[in-house]
């Protein structure tokens, strides 16, 4: 039981952090833009995903959400 209680406080806290970026990024009008490439993070990928930090072809920061 102890584990899963680590496990959702974990993930709750990974969750509020892409929360935070997200809105330091919308603040500094980086938001919905990716940090590899600069390109546009489409609008279905923000619709899924609103911390979204990359664009559908750089998946290795895609958030595991």
């Amino acid at each position: 039981m102890e584990q899963d209680y680590e496990s959702i406080l974990g993930q709750a806290e990974r969750i509020l952090d892409d929360v935070d970026h997200a809105l330091a990024r919308i603040d500094d009008g980086t938001y919905a833009r990716c940090e590899v490439c600069n390109g546009p993070i489409g609008d279905g990928r923000l619709v899924t995903h609103p911390a979204a930090r990359t664009c559908e072809s750089h998946p290795q920061l895609t958030d595991p959400g």
